[in-house]
């Protein structure tokens, strides 16, 4: 009886030590992947600029940021990407829906269409290509961006302009990129439509 009493209690023993290793082979439990979205954090403007309508696109993006993950500029010419911080849809849709969003608020129209567009009749194409669209390890997020407003029925270009943009960020948090990023679309949108309400 006794025998059998210290058979069973090395197997128990034996089994504790099994599931411990097992535990130490599978290492710690993965962090869980995170989803983001940028939004409009953009106040709807009082003024409103009757009659316009307006096309968002085409919109040129670098390769690097299109992927899922989240990026950080570690140094000039090192990016960092995350292991558990995503995108919940492509970043270069999130720009364009956001960017689109945010000039409507602050044009005052509802006429606003993303390309590509079918013999939709505008007021003004807004013809962008990002440059940079991250934040950096020195707390900033950057957006730089080069932007054409094109008036169709004139077929004129308005203006082209070099936009470099920044955010100040703790890098750290993913939440807190986002909302940075997305104050970035807005800082965008309101300079084109500074420039559209220029326009005569």
């Amino acid at each position: 009886m006794k025998l059998s009493r210290s058979i069973a209690l090395v197997l128990v023993l034996l089994g504790a030590l099994l599931a411990e290793g097992c535990s130490l082979l599978r290492g710690p439990d993965p962090v869980p992947t995170q989803f983001f979205v940028l939004t409009s954090r953009t106040p709807r403007a009082q003024e409103a600029k009757q009659d316009v309508s307006l096309g968002v696109g085409p919109l040129s993006f670098p390769s690097y940021l299109e992927r899922p993950q989240m990026l950080s500029r570690k140094q000039q010419n090192q990016i960092a990407v995350s292991g558990s911080n995503r995108w919940a849809e492509p970043l270069k849709d999130s720009f364009l829906r956001v960017l689109a969003e945010d000039l409507g608020k602050l044009v005052g129209t509802s006429e606003v269409v993303m390309f590509p567009w079918y013999k939709t009749p505008l007021t003004y194409q807004i013809k962008l290509e990002v440059l940079r669209f991250e934040p950096t390890w020195e707390g900033q997020a950057v957006l730089q961006a080069i932007w054409t407003l094109y008036e169709p029925k004139r077929d004129r270009y308005v203006v082209t302009r070099h936009e470099d943009l920044h955010q100040s960020v703790d890098s750290g948090d993913p939440e807190a990129v986002a909302g940075a990023m997305s104050d970035l679309v807005g800082d965008l949108a309101a300079v084109i439509t500074k420039a559209i309400r220029s326009t005569k």
